[in-house]
């Protein structure tokens, strides 16, 4: 996996226009600074989450 990105789509916009517009939500490497997605990486991102040391994750 190189990133992943995560998409929304506002239903009661899409249902008015009669259209889907998908919109980005986030890229998982920019959002949480990573370098590359491996193992290892996810594995420090879920020790910053769950330690509370960072700010992307209330």
């Amino acid at each position: 996996i190189l990133d992943y990105t995560q998409y929304y789509l506002d239903l009661p916009k899409a249902n008015a226009m009669g259209r889907a517009n998908w919109d980005t939500e986030y890229s998982l490497l920019d959002y949480y600074n990573l370098k590359d997605i491996n193992a290892k990486s996810l594995h420090e991102l879920a020790d910053r989450l769950t330690q509370g040391n960072d700010n992307a994750f209330p």
